[in-house]
């Protein structure tokens, strides 16, 4: 509708035209002990988290489930904190026993909505089809146990200074991201721009299965020294040279070419499987707590007005993730504990909005239920708000 009067603008806020912040933890490395620091110090802090969770007490390492820590977890909801499956097992059984759980499994409450997709499972949303699963047997099991919510897998992009708003296009070009991690030594900013740029700038399946193919032949050959591995890594590493070559060659003409699944800024949006319809959201990968939740950062994202859905392991322990939560086994980072102090001054004076996924999702959801109008005198007016809310414009 066009209008010499005014416009209506509606706010992605339950805090009028603020920012949000929402976090989506992925559980891979969580234990007893670490959970236990996280949920402390999201409480000092006043930061609610949808945590991600395993169902079952089955690992190949020493991991936190809701069978062995149901307790703990019960104490994560007791503190306004919402559950997220992270698929059921970190590890993976037979495809006919993970497929078995899937159908079989009991929810241990009947409020957790949100599916995060685990590795290679066979019952994920990523590879359900590859298992044989039907699509509505697959999305009757998941009405059966109210699960409505599914991430996308494929994030926006990886987080790092400059790069926050999932609503900014412009925070997700190699660009952006470069400037963002230029003072990390080469050999770390050589392996982080050759994986956003065949994860996020192709963003192509075959490319990403080259790369993972590439790492997987490259630990085979220097484990077992098979000949083998040894041509299928050379083969693939002309596969995948190829495509970065050009960005290279070209760097001028595609560094600022936004990413091909942050171009439209994808937040949420409704997937049929089967004959039934589920609400796909879409993350940014945060793994630099450092940098992404910087005072700058963050005063960014205020700025704009802008929102993001965090990808994170809060609990990872790898020495490369310079920015991670844990410093060292049991301890938090003293940098990271003071970007989240911040964050949640920020957030208890309303300046940002923190909510778990599923209130973020029954929110923006309204979108969908707006009907503006336009009287005789030509001015827009709102006959349905979708509960959002809004404001006029006037020209």
């Amino acid at each position: 509708m066009f209008s010499k009067n005014n416009a209506i603008e509606f706010s992605r806020s339950i805090i009028p035209f603020s920012s949000v912040v929402c976090f989506t933890d992925h559980c891979d490395f969580d234990t007893f002990e670490n959970l236990k620091i996280q949920r402390q110090l999201f409480k000092e802090t006043g930061i609610k988290v949808t945590k991600g969770f395993f169902l079952n007490n089955y690992s190949k390492r020493i991991n936190a489930s809701f069978e062995e820590n149901n307790e703990e977890f019960k104490l994560w909801l007791k503190d306004g904190h919402e559950l997220a499956y992270h698929s059921l097992s970190q590890s993976i059984k037979t495809i006919e026993e993970s497929i078995d759980d899937f159908y079989s499994f009991v929810p241990p409450t009947d409020k957790i909505p949100v599916w995060i997709d685990h590795g290679y499972q066979p019952y994920n949303l990523s590879l359900y089809k590859n298992s044989g699963i039907d699509s509505k047997a697959f999305s009757n099991a998941l009405n059966q146990k109210n699960i409505s919510i599914l991430w996308n897998y494929i994030d926006s992009g990886t987080s790092t200074t400059g790069v926050i708003n999932q609503m900014n296009s412009n925070d997700f070009t190699l660009a952006s991201f470069y400037n963002g991690i230029k003072t990390l030594p080469i050999k770390e900013k050589i392996s982080l721009m050759i994986k956003n740029t065949i994860f996020h700038y192709y963003a192509d399946e075959k490319k990403i299965i080259l790369y993972k193919n590439l790492a997987s032949n490259f630990k085979s050959f220097i484990s077992n020294k098979s000949f083998s591995k040894l041509v299928d890594f050379i083969k693939n590493s002309i596969s995948v040279a190829i495509p970065l070559v050009k960005v290279v060659l070209f760097w001028n003409k595609y560094k600022r070419q936004p990413y091909k699944l942050a171009k439209y800024s994808p937040i949420l949006f409704k997937h049929t499987i089967g004959e039934r319809e589920f609400y796909i959201f879409q993350t940014i990968e945060l793994i630099d707590f450092r940098k992404t939740l910087s005072s700058v950062n963050v005063e960014k994202l205020m700025k704009e007005k802008g929102i993001f859905i965090g990808h994170t392991y809060f609990s990872v322990p790898m020495k490369y993730h310079t920015g991670r939560v844990f410093r060292e086994e049991g301890k938090i980072d003293d940098m990271v504990r003071n970007n989240f102090i911040n964050l949640g001054k920020l957030i208890e004076e309303k300046k940002i909005w923190n909510p778990v996924l599923s209130e973020l999702v029954n929110y923006l959801s309204g979108f969908e239920k707006i009907i503006l109008d336009i009287d005789s005198d030509g001015k827009i007016f709102i006959e349905q708000s979708g509960n959002l809310l809004s404001r006029e414009v006037l020209n």
